[in-house]
């Protein structure tokens, strides 16, 4: 950042570094300011479809989803080749609910550049919300070719082979490993008694958080923190590549429920700590993800600032519920 504000107070006209300084606020979840960044980028070098590109996906952060789409539609018109331009439209047309709009401009990214594993991913993602779980999950297997998966892959030193499906189980070992955040990994570990069934006796490497939880699911044998040291096992899979490995479709989607318990000692302790129930209790959760960039800003799609919830501390009278829901009482 300080380079780029080295360059403009040489140069306050400077495109390219109010183009670079826009991408690097974004990277810092700065949105707005990176908005206003690269719209002076585009003041002073009009129709550069980087720059256009890259507010599009600023305005996108900030879900002016229409906003953003003119401006993927200007770099388009820019460069009707470019690959990114049509991947990140399709993305704003996803979140406006046009699914097929979607799958078109991912298929028109992928024609340009075969190899653009974010535009297979994010087709294979849109096909699953369609429910098309066939084409879908086969799809999703693109993600270890992204910048964001990459380094988790990596992070794995694993010396067993990949099950590729067809490797019998019995009396073998194999590790299922969390490769994504907490709730995808507590949503796919209920795969874990499918393999169980086979004969396998299975180890799931999870995140420390999650290690004492997933360790009550049925047929997990042994839970190790990822990081540590792994006992020995035959073969490994990733955790999200299940359902394709299962053939899951929306009906056999393993619905044994529940397939997580808490632990008994946590429940007692809240018990304590929470007093006698004598009256319902309501919990809320106002955030999610644990990567870094959520942890650092928060994913402005599922979290919203606690301060807006600070109203539900002061309770409300039966009277004032029944006139703002405009309802009323029966005698």
């Amino acid at each position: 950042m300080s380079s780029y504000d080295a360059a403009l107070r040489l140069s306050a006209n400077f495109a390219e570094a109010l183009n670079g300084r826009g991408s690097a606020l974004r990277a810092l979840g700065r949105f707005a300011e990176a908005d206003e960044c690269l719209d002076k980028a585009l003041t002073h070098r009009p129709g550069w479809s980087v720059a256009h590109n890259n507010r599009g996906n600023a305005l996108k952060e900030l879900g002016q989803y229409e906003a953003a789409m003119s401006n993927f539609e200007a770099a388009i018109a820019s460069n009707p080749d470019d690959a990114d331009a049509y991947c990140n439209r399709g993305v704003a047309y996803r979140e406006l609910g046009h699914l097929e709009r979607a799958l078109a401009d991912f298929a028109r990214s992928t024609r340009i550049r075969p190899d653009f594993a974010r535009a297979h991913l994010n087709t294979a993602c849109t096909l699953l919300l369609q429910g098309d779980f066939a084409s879908g999950w086969r799809l999703y297997e693109w993600r270890s070719r992204t910048k964001q998966s990459a380094p988790r892959e990596k992070s794995h030193s694993l010396e067993a082979p990949l099950w590729l499906g067809e490797e019998p189980l019995a009396g073998k070992t194999i590790l299922l490993h969390a490769e994504q955040g907490l709730g995808d990994t507590i949503q796919f570990c209920r795969y874990a008694p499918l393999f169980a069934a086979r004969g396998a006796r299975v180890i799931v490497e999870v995140p420390r958080a999650l290690k004492r939880l997933v360790a009550s699911v049925a047929a997990v044998a042994e839970v190790c923190e990822r990081g540590e040291a792994l006992p020995h096992y035959d073969y490994q899979f990733p955790l999200m590549s299940l359902p394709l490995a299962q053939r899951t479709t929306v009906d056999t989607i393993p619905a044994r429920v529940p397939y997580l318990r808490p632990d008994a000692g946590k429940v007692s302790e809240w018990k304590r700590r929470l007093g006698e129930r004598v009256r319902p209790r309501v919990g809320l959760v106002w955030s999610g993800g644990n990567q870094p960039r959520a942890v650092a800003f928060g994913d402005p799609r599922r979290n919203i600032p606690l301060m807006q919830l600070a109203a539900l501390r002061r309770p409300v009278s039966s009277s004032k519920r029944w006139r703002a829901s405009g309802r009323v009482p029966s005698s």
